[in-house]
């Protein structure tokens, strides 16, 4: 059984050096415009990854109860996939178990010394090297400019600290908050100051012929349409005032205060965030976890010079135009959302009117700044019927061919269109019937 893992590990260790990581000692490699490494720099992967591959092979594979069978059954997957899985699993299975081949313990272990300071001295090589190169100007992020309406309610404290407690997650965000009032108040005022985002703090009133009345249906009439079209009459006028090419990017998304949004809606989700698990786990003292981190960084590095990520989910930073996807507990459905079939929309799952132009909801798209900026006069139609107000905005600004599939080809769910239950205050009126009622100078 050892004499079938050594034969074992020195054939998967050898397809594994040379496919694929050995083609980086032979192409230089650049993504998205970054700077090409140079031979010294894939040299030095080459040695890190080398030296990884004999840690594997004495820590894991060395191991005689390792199941051989997993490589032999998933030998037409990935190797770099199965390999880091597999070595994650056995890690933790074995983790402070002793082999069973006491002879070899002592010449491994020093070989073990020896190899960690040598995956020492190399990160140290490469840290330098990085030190030395000339700063590059990266491509400034695409703003997300967030218009949100809002109105005063017991609830609305809460509803706005917890929306914009999310939006501190987002990097380059600007929150346009918009009351339905005739001027400022005090409250909304004051969270946006204390906030922490960059924000812009408007107010435009409803008017009385479109409120709803003391007990209508949320669905009776539009809400927000005059505060979203203000947001979007300021955005205008602002970027006017300011030209310039990085002043026209950016994507407009509409969040009411009430809904729920995954972090993963805004930006992309990929190897930058495996990059810096890289580096946190690297300063373990655990073996096993090193380990670990080190194939996860030479299985990314391979992803990046093939110019594939499989772990990249692009979402609404990336909108060229206008981008769409799933929105959960919403037209009395578990989710509406795009169907996508070829990597197009061609209908919408939802219950009620499929016949509108774009029956999704306000949460469920996110359109380009210069869409915005070459189309002056779309905005939404309070006179719309019901329904019909996100069809209003969209129809003369996009196809539907033209709507651009987020979410994973809208097969994930990543907002939902809650709502908080209006607070019962029986026990409130009650006591303020006797003059004993909550001091009215505590802000909720």
């Amino acid at each position: 059984m050892v004499k079938a893992v050594k034969y074992t590990c020195a054939f998967v260790g050898i397809l594994f050096k040379i496919f694929p990581y050995s083609l980086a000692l032979t192409s230089k490699y650049s993504y998205r415009g970054q700077p090409q490494n140079t031979w010294k720099e894939l040299a030095l992967l080459h040695d890190l990854q080398h030296i990884s591959l004999l840690l594997l092979e004495l820590h894991v594979f060395g191991r005689c109860h390792f199941p051989i069978f997993l490589i032999l059954k998933l030998g037409k997957s990935s190797l770099a996939f199965v390999l880091s899985t597999v070595l994650s699993v056995t890690s933790q299975t074995f983790a402070g178990q002793r082999c069973d081949c006491s002879e070899h313990d002592m010449p491994k272990d020093r070989t073990i010394s020896r190899l960690r300071g040598e995956l020492h001295r190399f990160q140290e090589q490469i840290r330098k090297s990085e030190a030395t190169k000339q700063p590059q100007k990266q491509p400034a992020k695409p703003t997300i400019f967030v218009i949100t309406p809002t109105y005063a309610r017991l609830v609305q404290k809460a509803e706005l600290t917890r929306l914009s407690q999310t939006f501190l997650h987002v990097p380059q965000l600007h929150w346009i908050v918009v009351e339905d009032s005739p001027h400022k108040t005090p409250l909304v005022t004051d969270l946006m100051v204390k906030s922490g985002l960059t924000y812009t703090h408007l107010h435009m009133p409803t008017a009385k012929d479109r409120k709803l009345l003391e007990g209508d249906p949320s669905w009776l009439k539009p809400r927000g349409v005059e505060q979203r079209n203000e947001g979007l009459r300021w955005l205008r006028e602002d970027r006017r005032a300011h030209p310039g090419g990085d002043n026209q990017q950016g994507v407009v998304y509409f969040a009411d205060d009430d809904n729920t949004y995954s972090l993963q809606i805004f930006d992309e989700v990929g190897p930058q965030h495996v990059t810096s698990a890289f580096s946190l786990l690297m300063k373990t003292t655990s073996l096993h976890i090193r380990e670990v981190a080190v194939f996860l960084f030479f299985y990314c590095h391979n992803c990046r010079r093939k110019n594939y990520y499989p772990l990249v989910s692009c979402q609404m930073r990336s909108t060229q135009r206008v981008s769409v996807w799933p929105v959960g507990l919403v037209g009395g459905m578990k989710y509406e959302r795009p169907v996508v079939e070829g990597g197009k929309v061609v209908r919408f799952h939802t219950g009620w009117r499929p016949s509108r132009p774009f029956p999704m909801d306000m949460a469920g798209f996110a359109l380009s700044l210069k869409l915005v900026l070459a189309n002056p006069e779309a905005c939404f139609d309070g006179d719309a019927p019901m329904g019909f107000l996100e069809s209003s905005f969209l129809q003369g600004l996009v196809t539907m061919d033209e709507l651009e599939p987020k979410a994973d080809n809208c097969s994930k769910v990543l907002v939902w269109h809650t709502r908080t239950e209006k607070p019962k205050m029986k026990r409130e009126e009650a006591l303020q019937a006797q003059g004993l009622g909550s001091d009215h100078g505590v802000e909720v």
